[in-house]
C-alpha cells in the first residue's frame, strides 16, 4: 500500500512539526519518498498569517512545482482525472 496525500495552498499553525508528516513511531511514510502523483506532496502551505512556509525540512515529501501543481492539481477536473482508470470523476458539491 501507498499513503498518498497532498495537502495544496494549506494553512498550518506552528504545532505542525517543520519535519512534515510522519507514522508515530517516527518512521517515514511508504512510499518513502513522495512524487508529483503519489506519496506526501505539497504546495502553497501558508503559516495561519498567510506567509509561505519554508518546505525544504519535510521528511520524505515531495515539493511541487507551480508547472506540477498546474498539470495536476488546480482544479477539480485534473484532481480527479485519474480516477477509475482515467476516466475521471466530477464530483458534485
Amino acid at each position: 500500500y501507498y499513503d498518498s496525500f497532498a495537502f495544496i495552498n494549506c494553512k498550518m499553525d506552528a504545532h505542525i512539526n517543520t519535519a512534515g508528516f510522519r507514522t508515530e513511531s517516527g518512521k517515514t511514510q511508504n512510499p518513502r519518498m513522495g512524487t508529483a502523483t503519489y506519496g506526501f506532496r505539497e504546495y502553497g502551505t501558508t503559516n495561519l498569517a498567510g506567509a509561505p512556509i519554508n518546505l525544504s525540512g519535510r521528511v520524505g515529501a515531495y515539493i511541487l512545482n507551480a508547472a506540477e501543481f498546474n498539470q495536476y492539481y488546480s482544479n477539480r477536473a485534473r484532481i480527479f482525472s485519474a480516477y477509475n482508470n482515467g476516466q475521471g470523476w466530477n464530483p458534485q458539491p
